[in-house]
C-alpha cells in the first residue's frame, strides 16, 4: 500500500493568533484527559481545512503556484463558529457554511485535481517525534474528495479527542492566512510548506 513517492498534503485557512490560542487552550485540557490523542504545538496547527489530498513529491514545486493562481484577487474569509461538535471521538468548532468560504475550497479543490493521486501510505505522512499515521488517516486523505469535497463539505476546526464543553460557541473572525501543509498522523497540520496571505497573492 506504502507509495514513499507520493505526499499527504492539507490545504488550510490557518486562525490568526488569538484564536488559535483559544483552540490550543481546549487542546491543552482535551489531552490532560486523553494522552493519546494530539497536542497543539510548534508543529501542530489549529487550522480549516479546504482540501487534502496525495501528490506525487516531483510535483510538490507546482502545486503552490496553482494556488496562487486559483487565489489570486480574493480577500481574507469570514469565519463564523456557532457550536462544539463531535464525530466519532474527535471534538471540533463547527463553522457556519458561506459562500465565501464554500468558493475558496470549490476553487482549491478543481485547480489541485490535477495533481491529485489515488496512492499514497504510511510514508506519505510527516511522522516526526514517531508519531506514525493510523490506516484510517490513509483512507481519509484518499477519499477526502468522495466524503468531504463540493456538496459534501463540512468547514470545521478540529480540536482534539474528548467531550465538549458544555458551553455555546459563538464567535466570528476573519482568515486571511492561506496554508500548505504536510499532514501527520490524525490528519493534523504538521509542517508548513508554504503560506500566504489572501489579498497579497501574486
Amino acid at each position: 500500500m506504502g507509495d514513499s513517492k507520493t505526499i499527504a498534503i492539507d490545504v488550510a485557512l490557518a486562525p490568526p493568533q488569538y484564536i488559535q490560542e483559544k483552540a490550543r487552550l481546549i487542546n491543552k485540557r482535551l489531552f490532560e484527559r486523553r494522552p493519546n490523542g494530539f497536542l497543539f504545538d510548534e508543529t501542530h496547527w489549529p487550522h480549516l481545512t479546504l482540501l487534502q489530498q496525495f501528490i506525487r513529491w516531483e510535483d510538490i514545486d507546482d502545486v503552490p503556484s496553482a494556488i496562487s493562481r486559483a487565489c489570486r484577487g480574493l480577500g481574507p474569509v469570514d469565519i463564523r463558529v456557532t457550536r462544539f461538535n463531535k464525530s466519532s471521538s474527535t471534538l471540533h468548532w463547527a463553522v457556519e457554511p458561506a459562500p465565501a468560504l464554500q468558493s475558496l475550497h470549490e476553487k482549491i479543490t478543481e485547480i489541485l485535481s490535477l495533481w491529485a493521486q489515488e496512492k499514497g501510505g504510511f510514508e506519505s505522512f510527516d511522522d516526526r517525534s514517531g508519531e506514525k499515521p493510523r490506516f484510517s488517516d490513509i483512507e481519509w486523505v484518499r477519499h477526502y474528495r468522495q466524503k468531504a469535497g463540493g456538496v459534501n463539505f463540512f468547514p470545521h476546526i478540529t480540536l482534539g479527542l474528548g467531550e465538549p464543553p458544555t458551553d455555546t460557541e459563538i464567535f466570528e473572525f476573519r482568515a486571511d492566512s492561506l496554508v500548505l501543509f504536510h499532514l501527520g498522523r490524525y490528519c493534523t497540520c504538521r509542517r508548513v510548506l508554504k503560506a500566504w496571505t489572501l489579498k497579497n497573492l501574486s
